[in-house]
């Protein structure tokens, strides 16, 4: 990474040998976005499993969380798609330079925002949710 930034600044020369390192950087940068959704996709997941039981004790809760939990599941398959699709063929993925087409920017930047988008939204589902529930039958329990 430091090697492409001195590159990218001029202060060291572009050279063949370069390559090999700069795959393995995107091919790591690949799993740590993908493993970096992941957890938090996980972590939503248990929160809506301890949810589950303050959600059916509201009227109509349980419809609510299987909403958001769709709806959690939904971006989180959304997130990978446009991750999988923001560089045709996957394969040019992995290569420094090979992903710079308009469209393979566009999915790319897409990609970030449904990825936040989809976060924030669920994370806001699931505190209205909970916000609903009597705060002195939280405190009973």
């Amino acid at each position: 990474m430091f090697e492409l930034d001195r590159i990218a600044n001029g202060e060291e020369a572009f050279t063949p040998a370069f390559l090999p390192p700069a795959a393995v950087f995107l091919k790591m940068q690949f799993a740590i976005i993908v493993l970096f959704w992941t957890i938090i996709w996980i972590v939503k997941v248990s929160f809506l499993i301890f949810y589950r039981q303050l959600y059916a004790r509201l009227p109509g809760g349980l419809l609510r969380w299987y909403l958001v939990s769709a709806f959690t599941a939904v971006t989180y398959l959304l997130a990978w798609a446009f991750q999988l699709g923001s560089c045709v063929p996957i394969k040019h993925y992995f290569t420094l330079g090979d992903c710079e087409t308009p469209r393979d920017i566009h999915y790319s930047n897409a990609c970030l925002y449904v990825a936040a988008v989809g976060d924030i939204i669920s994370d806001l589902m699931s505190e209205t949710c909970v916000n609903q529930f009597p705060k002195e039958k939280l405190t009973a329990m």
